[in-house]
């Protein structure tokens, strides 16, 4: 969804970059295989996400100031987004086990969704 939130090809490529970073601690910290986030269920599934589909159609809506909620039912009310649905599964869980400094980009996007607030990329205003 962040990338699909990118107001360009420049700032999308800048998110498609950092989220693998974010991927790479995220499975070091659960102790998962480096080598996952370098295949298909890493960058081959972030990059099948960014270029089509519901999750990045609903990140073009945060871009442009929508919060969740609104852009689900104004614009996608009989879609399922499937990065959403994970957001509200294991959101709370994550956040209480890793360090949010090292996750900026997932941070914002989960308190987008869990708490229907304005998508705000905090790291790209440093």
């Amino acid at each position: 969804m962040l990338i699909g939130s990118g107001e360009g090809s420049n700032t999308s490529s800048s998110i498609f970059t950092k989220s693998i970073n974010e991927m790479m601690y995220l499975i070091k910290h659960f102790k998962g295989k480096e080598e996952t986030v370098y295949g298909l269920a890493g960058v081959g599934d972030l990059y099948v996400s960014a270029v089509g589909g519901r999750n990045s159609k609903m990140g073009e809506f945060l871009g442009k100031g929508f919060t969740f909620e609104n852009a689900k039912k104004r614009f996608m009310p009989n879609d399922t987004v499937e990065g959403a649905e994970l957001a509200r599964e294991i959101g709370r869980y994550i956040l209480k086990k890793v360090n949010k400094k090292k996750i900026p980009l997932m941070v914002d996007l989960l308190r987008s969704i869990l708490k229907n607030k304005k998508l705000n990329i905090r790291w790209r205003n440093k």
